[in-house]
């Protein structure tokens, strides 16, 4: 639902404004120019430089206060909900004593907690304990926080769904002129998936560029006419990180940072830049007693290169519900 809308189209002539942001369409000067948010949760909008004054600030919804969106602490659950939280409970605690459950989870029903717990350990070396503040790598569930963004532009007018993603990428191959950002964020590009490639297997666990990244597939022709069919391919938020640097002048983390991490209070999320020492000790395993070996998330960029906690996913969920993030019509 959150991907069949387009709002105002681009207007190509003006710098636009992206939640604290002044971005200048491709190809039109300086782009990104970045303002300091405030360390409180709205996102004013705020006032373009001189030299783009004339133009009209685009409105941006501001975030609720943290406050507000974490359930009180003491409130005693209804008998029934606290027979479901209990129920919830000892089943994450019996996965966890059978070592087939390692992790934290938080369940949470009209403002109150039912579940909010870590089970079993992060790190069987360290003997670290799971904790709801513990620090996973998120994998594809980074995917709706890079479609957020974007659609915070599409929000602004800077970004139109429907329009070629070749207007917004600085480098384009005319294979793609046919994928619109909508393709993309619905997976309808007909981009090859690049992290199915045998080849992936060799790349993998070393450190990687975004625009590396994209030479994987780059050049590659699409299996099908963009807007035809639909599979779901890394490659396409991929390129929405790469539209998302290109429209902001930042980098990815820190757009993700400045845009949806800091303003809903997010402290313990972002980018993992690859070899996951930001975890904190968090580590992977197969069945019980055996590391994995970690892929670098370099090599998945804005695809699955965050990290969070369920105590920040918490926070992004209920800023989903109140609509705090876009408007109502994306």
């Amino acid at each position: 639902m959150l991907l069949t809308t387009c709002s105002a189209p681009r207007t190509s002539e003006s710098p636009i404004q992206i939640a604290g942001y002044v971005a200048t369409p491709v190809g039109e000067g300086s782009i990104g120019q970045p303002t300091v948010l405030p360390s409180v949760t709205p996102i004013p909008a705020v006032a373009s430089p001189a030299s783009t004054a004339d133009v009209a600030a685009q409105d941006v919804t501001a975030a609720p206060l943290v406050g507000d969106l974490v359930p009180v602490a003491g409130v005693a659950l209804a008998p029934d909900l606290q027979a479901l939280a209990t129920q919830m409970d000892d089943y994450l605690s019996l996965l966890a004593e059978q070592g087939n459950f390692s992790g934290a989870a938080l369940v949470a029903y009209r403002g109150q907690f039912l579940v909010r717990k870590g089970y079993g350990l992060a790190n069987q070396e360290q003997n670290l304990s799971a904790q709801p503040d513990t620090r996973f790598r998120l994998a594809s569930v980074s995917k709706p926080f890079t479609a957020i963004v974007v659609l915070q532009m599409v929000q602004a007018g800077a970004v139109d769904l429907h329009e070629s993603i070749c207007t917004y990428l600085r480098d384009c191959p005319d294979t793609w002129a046919g994928i619109t950002v909508h393709d993309l964020l619905a997976h309808t590009s007909g981009l090859q998936n690049y992290t199915d490639f045998l080849s992936f297997a060799d790349v993998e666990t070393s450190p990687a560029t975004p625009d590396a990244v994209i030479a994987r597939f780059r050049d590659l022709p699409l299996e099908f006419t963009p807007g035809s069919a639909y599979h779901y391919t890394n490659s396409n938020y991929v390129l929405l990180g790469k539209l998302i640097e290109d429209l902001t002048g930042q980098a990815y983390p820190d757009s993700m940072r400045d845009l949806l991490f800091q303003p809903l209070g997010m402290l313990n999320s972002g980018y993992d830049s690859g070899d996951g020492a930001i975890l904190g000790g968090t580590r992977g395993y197969i069945g019980i007693g055996t590391a994995a070996t970690p892929i670098d998330t370099s090599n998945l960029f804005s695809a699955g290169g965050l990290f969070s906690t369920v105590d920040d996913l918490y926070l992004f969920t209920q800023a989903l519900d109140h609509q705090t993030l876009l408007s109502p019509d994306l």
